[in-house]
């Protein structure tokens, strides 16, 4: 009996369970709230000793300097700025620079020449003041181009770094090698004799010097009276190049310049 009032009634539940049936896949889904995503892991930075291992000074082939050498860590580095610049250009701007390496008891009472420079250290090289460089204003920086190519970006991405302005001077022209942060005592100790450093700085214990790194303070070894130096602004001409006058500038400069 049960079995087949159901029968019967089928023909009048089945419409109502596909009813149900469509209903039920039309109403729509909900995702839940966003998941909320962690940051982004970033590289570490570098860290470690810098390399203080013994250095040779490797002269610069075909280059035009009062002493050519540097650092066989910043010479290699030059030969790939020099190469960048000559396949940018066309140009060998670096086959003549106005300085390079300065020996440890070098001198001068020319303002802006410290006694405790990166230059004493085979890591520091000084432009041409003649060459066919432009530049542009770069906060309290300049930025130097040849043609249209930043050789200021050129240097940076090999490793090398401007320096800020000191005691009113801004060395335009000057760029230092030392990417791994090495001191500039251990920098010293890598390319030069104790006993010509003792015998050029007393003050400085070189035995106890070891490998660490930091940073010469802006002005060190400088010891300028007020005004001493205050250079001329560039000197903009139709012809190529840029001038400050004698009065500041690197302590040597190319011949005939």
């Amino acid at each position: 009996m049960h079995s087949l009032r159901w029968r019967r009634a089928v023909p009048f539940l089945l419409p109502i369970i596909l009813m149900l049936l469509v209903a039920a896949s039309a109403r729509p889904t909900y995702a839940g709230p966003p998941t909320q995503a962690g940051p982004t892991p970033t590289a570490s930075p570098p860290s470690g000793s810098p390399d203080c291992s013994p250095q040779a000074l490797v002269r610069l082939p075909d280059v035009q300097a009062s002493d050519p050498r540097l650092n066989a860590l910043a010479a290699a580095s030059f030969a790939q700025v020099r190469q960048a610049i000559i396949a940018s250009t066309g140009q060998d701007v670096l086959a003549t620079l106005a300085d390079a390496l300065r020996v440890p008891g070098f001198r001068s009472d020319r303002p802006g020449v410290a006694d405790r420079s990166w230059h004493k250290a085979g890591r520091a090289i000084d432009l041409n003041l003649s060459g066919p460089f432009t530049l542009q204003r770069d906060g309290a920086y300049f930025r130097v181009f040849v043609g249209s190519v930043d050789i200021t970006a050129i240097f940076e991405a090999n490793g090398w770094q401007r320096i800020p302005p000191q005691e009113g001077m801004l060395e335009w022209w000057h760029y230092e090698y030392h990417p791994d942060s090495i001191s500039w005592p251990s920098a010293m100790a890598q390319v030069w004799p104790t006993a010509v450093l003792a015998a050029a700085f007393p003050e400085i214990d070189w035995v106890a010097v070891g490998c660490t790194t930091g940073s010469l303070p802006p002005g060190d070894g400088l010891d300028l009276p007020p005004g001493a130096c205050v250079p001329d602004p560039p000197i903009w001409e139709d012809a190529a190049g840029v001038s400050y006058s004698r009065s500041c500038g690197p302590p040597v400069l190319p011949r005939g310049a």
